[in-house]
């Protein structure tokens, strides 16, 4: 019986003392971040300045910076910097959602993720009607993380975010921006860096703009529709000090809310290098756009031989000069993908190719009097998917 005479007093001391301590004195519990560690949400409030008295967005913007992580001060001023001088916000959408009225005092929303949001459906139906109503929405690193924490709802869908991952998850190492960026979302932006990358692909109307080293996609965009809607744009990464990603993110997150990304104007711009050495003889017969036929020609006359057996139109991951190949100049960096024909080639071009710029060099295989086959380097056309 000594058991029952213990156990109860001390069972009672247990549920006595839990009832006494505030809730708000309770160790917060830990949950999973897409960075890694457990940890806990330690909520510190919403940073919000008054809204104008005529309730309108005033005159300098208003940006809302709300990741599912703490507020990042530091990144704020600096997206304000970037603005001209705008007001940033921040909401923790760790404990709560905006309302729809808080939204409609902003210009522009920026979300990434980390925690788990408060309700990442939710959020996402917001920002779907904010956009409709006009605002832009910048969304970035871990958005499309459904292997852990990501936003949800219909701002991921493809009427809105331009991108999806095929996969559900990150790259978690590190590739420099390209440089091959062609809207205002680059205005004043030359580098940028992070390990913490979405595995991406375009969706609905959605356009690449940029890309890294590796070839992962850097920003996209769904393209204005004439309507009232604005933009949408997904930067694959951020300037967060939690993400410790380097570069120009503040600007490009400022551009992309500020500015009106549009597609660029489809075309070919013929390249000889520095030697001066390779014949004439790339052209194309028309301009490359998303969705249809592109075809270029590459002239059959023989140079060094006498008949010539096939064409070669060469795609290559960069441009180049100054370096010989069978003793041409080689216009193009690998990695190569070669489309064979003899003079003209007809090549379908994806719609998710829209605004991607690609670097092309031209070559023909000759037969000689004697058998054999020679390679001839020809120009490079340097084309914009329009």
């Amino acid at each position: 019986m000594r058991p029952s005479i213990y156990m109860a007093p001390l069972v009672s001391f247990a549920l006595a003392l839990s009832l006494a301590t505030p809730a708000a004195a309770q160790a917060p519990a830990l949950q999973p971040t897409n960075l890694g560690p457990m940890r806990a949400v330690d909520f510190k409030g919403h940073v919000l300045t008054e809204v104008p008295d005529d309730l309108s967005k005033g005159v300098a913007p208003r940006i809302l910076y709300c990741p599912s992580e703490a507020d990042d001060p530091t990144l704020r001023a600096a997206i304000a910097a970037a603005a001209g001088g705008a007001t940033v916000d921040y909401f923790d959408t760790r404990v709560a959602n905006p309302t729809a009225a808080q939204l409609a005092t902003y210009d522009g929303v920026y979300c990434w993720a980390n925690f788990a949001f408060f309700d990442n459906i939710g959020l996402g139906d917001l920002l779907a009607a904010y956009n409709d109503g006009g605002g832009a929405v910048v969304l970035g690193s871990f958005c499309t993380y459904t292997l852990g924490n990501s936003l949800s709802g219909a701002i991921m869908g493809a009427g809105y975010s331009p991108v999806v991952s095929p996969t559900g998850s990150n790259h978690f190492t590190a590739s420099p921006y390209a440089g091959d960026g062609t809207t205002c979302i680059y205005t004043n932006v030359s580098t940028l860096d992070i390990i913490y990358r979405d595995i991406l692909t375009t969706q609905g109307t959605g356009i690449i703009d940029g890309t890294y080293v590796d070839g992962e996609i850097c920003h996209a965009y769904r393209p204005a529709t004439g309507g009232t809607a604005g933009s949408v744009t997904y930067s694959n990464g951020s300037g967060a000090s939690a993400l410790a990603g380097t570069g120009d993110w503040a600007s490009a997150v400022a551009n992309a809310i500020l500015c009106t990304p549009t597609p660029p104007t489809p075309g070919c711009t013929t390249r000889f290098g520095t030697l001066g050495i390779n014949p004439f003889g790339y052209v194309c017969v028309n301009v490359p756009t998303a969705g249809q036929v592109w075809t270029a020609s590459v002239d059959t006359t023989p140079t060094q031989g006498i008949v010539t057996t096939k064409t070669m139109l060469v795609l290559g991951g960069g441009a180049t000069s100054g370096g010989l190949y069978l003793g041409q100049e080689l216009l193009i960096s690998p990695p190569y993908q070669i489309h064979f024909a003899l003079g003209a080639h007809n090549i379908p071009i994806p719609a998710a190719m829209m605004g991607q710029s690609l670097k092309t060099q031209g070559a023909r295989v000759e037969r000689t009097s004697t058998g054999s086959n020679v390679t001839i380097l020809l120009n490079a056309q340097d084309l914009v998917v329009g």
